[in-house]
């Protein structure tokens, strides 16, 4: 007998509330996946489909109340729309973002992780004007510098590696050579933003305080060009299914660091 597939508890929480996790309503989506079509449904799963029984199209008229249900399900009540399920189905919601599986998956495990160095990139320019044109004699002051940032992780998914290959995720939804699927991207991304601590995303803001010379009758005009300081690293992750492990470069935002340019006008 055909092993049937368990659903996750998100799922089964839509099922009796057609709702999402967090309790919201009229905004989810069916994401179909890019897996193995699941043909051995029980009944309650077939009947939520939108064509439950292909052998019967031409019959379906004559079950007017299964298409009023619906219909229904649909228009008042925000259910998902399904054709068919896959394995690596899932279910989103555009007012919280987040995305969970239709069914319960198979693990996953990072089994290595290695800090590969740092790197910068820009986020933005700040001008400061400093008008001193009626003071008489120079001063230096230390002046206090910040910038709000968001802690993040950001994963490469078009560079994984599995032995010699150069893999790519392609378009969203597909699967690449070593299956990452779009569900496997998220349940990595998920898994990775638990092992760094990046369960929320906290803002935190850095203070520089640096020392400028401002003299007299001038406006001085200091340019900081802010960048963002980022902790590289590389992973590697047993894929379910075969157990192959691919390598997976991804980074998380560190600090910010500023360069800066003052002009005497």
């Amino acid at each position: 007998m055909a092993r049937r597939h368990q659903h996750s508890e998100e799922f089964e929480h839509y099922r009796r509330t057609l709702r999402c996790p967090r309790g919201h309503r009229h905004a989810l989506s069916f994401i179909e996946g890019a897996g193995g079509v699941i043909g051995n449904l029980p009944l309650r799963d077939r009947l939520i489909l939108e064509n439950p029984f292909p052998q019967l199209d031409d019959r379906m008229g004559a079950l007017p109340r299964l298409g009023r249900l619906r219909q229904r399900n649909h228009d008042r009540s925000g259910g998902l729309v399904i054709q068919r399920f896959r394995m690596d189905s899932a279910f989103s919601c555009a007012t919280c973002g987040d995305q969970w599986p239709v069914f319960v998956q198979p693990e996953l495990t990072i089994v290595g992780d290695r800090a590969t160095g740092l790197c910068e990139t820009p986020i933005g320019t700040e001008e400061l004007r400093v008008d001193r044109r009626q003071d008489s004699t120079d001063q230096t002051l230390g002046l206090e510098f910040k910038h709000e940032w968001t802690r993040r992780i950001e994963i490469g998914f078009e560079r994984v590696t599995s032995a010699e290959l150069t893999l790519s995720a392609g378009v969203k939804g597909t699967w690449g050579p070593a299956g990452i699927s779009a569900g496997l991207q998220q349940r990595i991304t998920e898994r990775l933003r638990t092992t760094c601590n990046f369960t929320t995303q906290a803002t935190k803001t850095t203070r520089v305080t640096i020392p400028h010379e401002l003299p007299a009758g001038k406006i001085t005009v200091i340019t900081t060009h802010w960048k963002q300081v980022w902790q590289e690293h590389e992973c590697r992750v047993r894929l379910p299914g075969d157990g192959q492990t691919v390598r997976l470069p991804y980074r998380i935002t560190w600090d910010v660091t500023l360069d800066q340019r003052a002009e005497h006008l």
